[in-house]
């Protein structure tokens, strides 16, 4: 298969798991009673193992109150990294499925562990800038801790979790940076969300 049919092949398997993900999302938030959980946005760092520094994180989320301490949290974020002083640039959009296991209602300190599929993108500039641009889309498992306050329909969120990512890898990256490229990182946020 052609590098072309290869990231078609990607790009596809994105979508698939994207829609498999909003479809689940709506599965669940209709088999869940109202006001079961929150839907809110995400701002952070992520370290990535490669990057040239920490970057900032936007994305969004929705986490499902299950009965009992267990929730389960779909997110998806977006982060462009630099790489190698600015020679490549690494767009990441990792889509996200969490189970989240609270310790108290109201203000609860909580543990994370998920699984999630990284879109990823390097672009290469100035003298690299002739290299082919890499689209790939790869695995991750992640997990963390953090803290979540409830305020009435309001709630906040703060965590920190490590992802492993799959790394991505073709003759072109690997010449440029030395090896393949490790998406791998920590990433610490802060999230704001209301009750539905």
């Amino acid at each position: 298969m052609r590098r072309a049919e290869i990231g078609k092949v990607k790009d596809a398997s994105f979508a698939w798991v994207g829609a498999v993900a909003l479809a689940a999302l709506v599965a669940l938030g209709g088999a869940v009673p109202a006001a079961a959980g929150d839907i809110g946005i995400r701002l952070g760092y992520y370290g990535g193992a490669d990057a040239d520094d920490p970057v900032p994180v936007v994305g969004v989320y929705d986490r499902l109150d299950i009965p009992g301490p267990l929730n389960l949290e779909i997110s998806a974020d977006y982060r462009n990294e630099s790489l190698r002083g600015g020679d490549l640039e690494a767009v990441v959009v990792p889509v996200r499925v969490s189970a989240v296991l609270n310790f108290f209602p109201g203000v609860s300190p909580y543990l994370l562990a998920g699984v999630g599929a990284d879109y990823t993108s390097i672009s290469f500039h100035n003298e690299l800038s002739g290299e082919g641009d890499e689209t790939d889309l790869v695995y991750e498992a992640h997990a963390g801790v953090g803290l979540e306050l409830g305020l009435g329909p309001l709630s906040v969120v703060g965590d920190l979790r490590y992802c492993l990512v799959e790394e991505v890898s073709n003759a072109a990256v690997e010449s440029a940076l030395g090896h393949a490229y490790d998406p791998s990182g920590w990433y610490v946020s802060v999230s704001a969300g209301f009750s539905f």
